[in-house]
């Protein structure tokens, strides 16, 4: 496909979604980037639950179509919140690799990093996803709100950030999953490969880019077939 957009132009687009974000949405998600700051780890299970909760309810991130809950009278939410709080430990292990800090910003390190980090947390809650479901989307939003250069994954995003890669005329990257070193999951790979590249060249462009404006850049793409200067 002929290139009909520039990242000039996706600059621009940037920071009109960037506005956007700031007035409708920011103020919502920082209780809950606050929530994660103040209450990072998961010995505690009313931490789990909150957050837990809030990120399902806030990000419809499919838990209850994922979560095996047959013949167990609990709701999806608490199966997965009790899960976490049992395996508190390797929980905050496994977070503890990423940079808490908002002004962190993604690089290749730290994707590969999180990469590890949410095929390790997949796995953690395997026992208590129901036939072979993944929760990917889930755990990328739950680590993202943990630490802000983790790039939140569904399917309009997906849907976004596919469409910009067409108009800019780039090629597909590789899904490459083997020389990372640890097990990653493959779509999450795919993302986030494609995620990584549109963050490096915006920034690299003089965008004030992060993790969360990038994502709301690809959702306001899906959700407005490109025209993004829309209000949304």
């Amino acid at each position: 496909m002929q290139p009909t957009l520039t990242l000039r132009i996706l600059t621009k687009e940037h920071q009109t979604t960037a506005a956007q974000y700031a007035k409708h949405w920011a103020l919502g998600n920082e209780v809950l980037y606050r929530l994660c700051r103040e209450n990072p780890g998961h010995s505690r299970l009313d931490a789990c639950y909150a957050k837990v909760w809030i990120v399902q309810r806030a990000y419809a991130a499919g838990l209850e179509r994922s979560t095996e809950t047959r013949g167990t009278g609990v709701a999806a939410l608490d199966v997965v919140a009790r899960h976490l709080h049992k395996a508190h430990v390797k929980v905050d292990r496994a977070l503890a690799r990423l940079p808490a800090s908002a002004k962190a910003h993604l690089n290749p390190d730290r994707f590969a990093t999180a990469l590890a980090v949410h095929c390790r947390l997949l796995t953690l809650l395997r026992p208590c996803i129901r036939d072979g479901r993944s929760v990917r989307s889930f755990v990328s939003k739950y680590m993202h709100f943990h630490s802000p250069v983790v790039p939140l994954c569904d399917s309009r995003a997906n849907k976004g950030i596919k469409m910009i890669w067409r108009h800019l005329g780039w090629r597909w990257p590789r899904a490459a999953v083997h020389e990372f070193g640890e097990p990653v999951d493959r779509d999450y790979c795919m993302y986030g490969r494609k995620f990584l590249r549109l963050y490096e060249e915006l920034r690299a462009a003089g965008a004030p880019v992060t993790a969360r404006s990038l994502d709301y850049l690809l959702v306001r793409w899906a959700d407005t077939d490109g025209n993004v200067r829309r209000d949304g």
